[in-house]
């Protein structure tokens, strides 16, 4: 596995144009990951696709697997950004509910529509000690967030909160990665949520 610092960008985006450069790139890997698999991908193929040359791609980026790590790095990032828009939607004093359940499931797609590809890299580039870690932080923090929430609602079947929390956190996540990448064919998105928010309602909320 490369150190840290090995797939670390070579410098940050500060100014707006440099900012849009990087998400350039970063649209135009998701893209050819996704066409070509990242073991077929090159910088050349990004920077061709972004329509930047391939000088500008290593002035921020020293090889594919540092662009693929930018993307996680940036999903985290609008990860955490739902996970705010969460707890303002659904405000926890006012615990959760069927509807408000289908409100989560309909922003977790959105958030994850763009960023569900990118992971199926997992396997081609192990990721990092460090992305692990951020990960797993944000992962607990989510499902405490969802803990926070279900401890205010009432008429709930599951005493265990802590349990509840993370089955629901577990199902949706995967539900979610599994309809992007292999089913999307055999319902719509409104179905999906449909089914998924009746199924973690059952679950949740007594009779």
């Amino acid at each position: 596995m490369k150190r840290a610092k090995d797939v670390n960008p070579r410098k940050t985006a500060v100014q707006e144009r440099s900012r849009f450069t990087v998400d350039a790139i970063y649209e135009a890997a998701i893209q050819v990951f996704t066409d070509n698999g990242y073991n077929s991908a090159t910088t050349d193929l990004i920077a061709e696709r972004a329509g930047v040359s391939i000088g500008t791609l290593y002035q921020y980026f020293p090889n594919k697997e540092a662009i693929l790590i930018g993307i996680w790095n940036r999903n985290m990032d609008e990860a955490d950004r739902g996970r705010d828009l969460f707890m303002k939607g659904v405000k926890p004093e006012d615990g959760l509910t069927p509807r408000k359940i289908k409100i989560t499931l309909k922003a977790i797609l959105k958030l994850h529509k763009e960023s569900v590809m990118p992971h199926l890299y997992f396997e081609d580039v192990p990721q990092p000690d460090f992305i692990q870690e951020k990960s797993r932080k944000k992962e607990s923090a989510n499902i405490k967030s969802l803990q926070e929430v279900l401890g205010q609602s009432t008429n709930l079947r599951r005493q265990r909160l802590d349990f509840a929390a993370r089955m629901i956190h577990e199902v949706m996540e995967r539900l979610i990665h599994r309809y992007l990448t292999h089913f999307q064919d055999e319902m719509s998105e409104d179905e999906l949520i449909e089914e998924a928010s009746d199924m973690i309602s059952r679950y949740l909320f007594a009779d």
